[in-house]
């Protein structure tokens, strides 16, 4: 059991259980690495996210989840596009070594 102090000055009891505004901020968060995690593995497999995939995340995860996700890594990938092209040439590279 736990006791945290309000903005009024008065000490709360907080048992420790999540309210509804925190897991649904988990659920969010968890939702955001699912997607960004199915969106790295899509670029890094075929150089570029599908419109299926994304269609089937935004279905999944809800337009506004999907799309920031999208952003955040394309945005991650253009700050990094040396360590991107250095990552996208390598996978290309190893399986053309393979045949």
């Amino acid at each position: 059991m736990w006791f945290k102090r309000q903005s009024n000055g008065k000490i709360m009891e907080d048992n420790g259980s999540f309210d509804a505004k925190s897991n649904q901020k988990l659920r969010d968060h968890q939702a955001d690495l699912e997607c960004e995690e199915a969106i790295i593995k899509d670029k890094e497999r075929f150089g570029r996210v599908s419109t299926i995939r994304m269609r089937y995340i935004r279905e999944k995860y809800g337009q506004k989840i999907a799309d920031k996700a999208l952003a955040r890594i394309q945005k991650r990938y253009k700050n990094n596009k040396h360590t991107s092209k250095i990552m996208f040439n390598s996978t290309k590279r190893d399986e053309t070594n393979f045949v």
